[in-house]
């Protein structure tokens, strides 16, 4: 399994434990050149004038998922990339059946939270995909699901150099 090189970076540690572990394997975009002149793009049917349904190839990695469950607290953003936090809504679960309910009331309590918590005068949210898990999945059931089935890939790396741009002269005027 793949586990990061220490490093002397100074950050918390959290406690492993191997009875709160699982090795998994987790599907990355596997890098490509084709990436430097072209988004990553995947297609669900075919359409005219399309050679190939996807120009990404996935790789499959091992990894270690170490349960963070009583010590949320130790990771930090600046310390591990990531942060634990409760969001505080107003939505409650059986309005995430409306899109309209998801857009105007759980994407604005994000990005209000998110303003708040970390000072930023404004977010951008660019997509919202509420996932619900078919109980047949990942088999497939001949036709399409009625929802967004979870992600079978990891999701990293979207930021965009221009998009990166637009942070660091936001963050450079405060």
């Amino acid at each position: 399994m793949y586990h990061p090189p220490d490093s002397t970076y100074n950050r918390p540690r959290l406690k492993h434990s191997p009875r709160r572990s699982l090795d998994a394997q987790i599907g990355f975009l596997k890098k490509s050149t084709v990436f430097d002149h072209e988004e990553p793009y995947a297609f669900r049917y075919q359409a005219d004038g399309l050679e190939k349904l996807t120009n990404m190839e996935m790789e499959s990695i091992g990894v270690t998922l170490w349960d963070l469950r009583g010590q949320e607290e130790m990771a930090r953003l600046d310390t591990c990339g990531f942060e634990v936090r409760t969001l505080r809504s107003k939505m409650t679960y059986e309005q995430f059946e409306s899109k309209e309910c998801i857009t105007k009331i759980y994407v604005e309590d994000i990005k209000m939270q998110l303003c708040e918590d970390l000072g930023a005068l404004h977010v951008t949210i660019e997509r919202v995909r509420v996932r619900r898990r078919h109980p047949d999945f990942p088999k497939s059931i001949g036709e399409g699901f009625n929802h967004h089935q979870p992600s079978t890939a990891a999701h990293i790396g979207n930021l965009s150099d221009q998009k990166l741009g637009l942070v660091i002269a936001e963050k450079a005027k405060t």
